[in-house]
């Protein structure tokens, strides 16, 4: 049975709005999935891992592993049964057909290109490959992504917040399954200026929903207490659990397709778009409380 988790909560931005004796702690920095949450488009890129370069703004830095340190230390757990259930829900819902949000087909598109059912991760049957087959296995799936990156568009709200963010010296990261072409053009074409680093994407492994990469980015900042000083945000089953069990503050950008995760134990706040985190980190972040038990559920 799993414990009730007090709220997440973090001290208000804004200097005028935080009281005397409030002992909330400081938001640290925030780490960002990409596609489904910093950007909406036609493909769905939830399988692919490590960390990328993007011109002046990001530095070159390649990990093909995860010291067992980042696996293990500060990890929180999130039971892998409500993980297993949250995916079997995902996998299940309609292709969406409306312009601007995550469409599901991808994954079709590519267990086709790769001979695999839905019932099997992308990126755990690439990796299980010998070798020898697995760049092929990859490119087969970066031709696909790069096929879909032309209809990639901004979430409402994207550059709002990233402005708000640099104007109260928020650091930025980037984890996601993605590789590096995709956040390349994301980067590049809507938030120039923007900084963000590091970015963890293909490369990196394990992938989420291991919290390594997120506790990869808290020890770049380096932050020794793990994600406990951070928010994740995301759209995913695999972004919420990563979160939560690198220690971190979970948000939840809520589309159609993902509605199930809103009661979910790893997800701690829900938005409908990314600018309404300005008004909630202005004002401290209050997360929700989660985590009952089976027995405190039935006598409600």
């Amino acid at each position: 049975m799993q414990r009730k988790m007090a709220p997440r909560r973090f001290a208000p931005l804004d200097p005028a709005k935080k009281k005397e004796g409030d002992d909330r702690p400081v938001l640290k920095g925030i780490v960002f999935d990409v596609d489904g949450t910093l950007c909406k488009s036609k493909f769905c890129a939830r399988y692919t891992y490590g960390i990328t370069t993007r011109r002046t703004h990001l530095s070159i830095a390649i990990m093909r592993s995860t010291p067992t340190s980042f696996q293990d230390s500060h990890a929180v757990t999130c039971p892998a049964q409500s993980l297993g259930e949250a995916r079997h829900h995902h996998s299940s819902i309609t292709p969406l057909t409306q312009p601007g949000l995550p469409q599901n087909y991808m994954f079709g598109e590519m267990r086709s290109a790769l001979g695999i059912t839905k019932a099997t991760d992308i990126l755990d049957h690439v990796y299980s490959l010998p070798p020898s087959e697995q760049e092929e296995a990859q490119e087969k799936i970066r031709a696909i992504e790069r096929k879909a990156m032309a209809s990639q568009r901004p979430q409402a709200g994207l550059v709002q917040l990233m402005d708000y963010l640099d104007s109260r010296n928020i650091r930025k990261g980037i984890c996601t399954r993605n590789f590096d072409a995709p956040v390349e053009h994301l980067l590049t074409t809507f938030l120039p200026k923007s900084l963000f680093h590091p970015i963890v994407t293909r490369e990196f492994r394990p992938p989420k929903p291991d919290p390594a990469g997120i506790l990869h980015i808290a020890k770049e900042w380096m932050y020794e207490d793990g994600g406990d000083g951070l928010i994740m945000v995301g759209d995913s089953i695999d972004d919420m659990t990563a979160g939560r069990r690198a220690g971190a503050a979970t948000v939840l950008l809520e589309s159609e397709a993902n509605g199930h995760l809103k009661e979910h134990e790893c997800t701690d706040l829900v938005v409908r778009q990314l600018d309404e985190l300005i008004g909630i980190l202005e004002k401290g972040f209050e997360g929700r409380d989660i985590g009952e038990t089976e027995k405190e559920a039935e006598k409600l």
